[in-house]
């Protein structure tokens, strides 16, 4: 089948940067949501570490969350920054159940940030980026 607008597909370099926008702002969007809850982020009682560690588990969490957000905008490394991502959109999807606090996105969301990660692993950074060609 033709393609019914081909000019349009100049413009394919620009698909993952758009994707790649896309997952840093849900990354900042959960930075947000547990910075709002870190409160009771630190109460939450885990089963190896307990509740000793409280606001330092919430530190390492944001801070790991925001340089994620922050490579995924940048286009630093991005294949790293979607490797990274997935391991945390694994626990979002798991923590959901059990910590809903500390997992601010649903598992359907969740899921869908990995398979974005998942074609930002495999396509590159996009237009715009600061990574290493494939």
């Amino acid at each position: 089948m033709l393609n019914p607008f081909p000019e349009l597909l100049v413009f394919g370099f620009f698909a993952p940067t758009l994707l790649r926008l896309a997952a840093a702002g849900v990354f900042l969007y959960v930075v947000s949501a547990q910075w709002e809850r870190r409160e009771a982020m630190a109460k939450i009682p885990f089963p190896i570490i307990g509740t000793s560690w409280g606001m330092g588990v919430v530190w390492v969490a944001v801070i790991i969350e925001l340089i994620i957000a922050g490579m995924l905008l940048a286009g630093y490394y991005t294949q790293i920054a979607a490797l990274l991502g997935m391991v945390a959109a694994t626990k979002y999807f798991y923590f959901e159940k059990w910590w809903p606090t500390f997992a601010p996105l649903s598992r359907v969301t969740s899921v869908l940030l990995f398979v974005i990660l998942i074609s930002l692993l495999l396509s590159g950074a996009g237009a715009l980026a600061y990574d290493l060609p494939l």
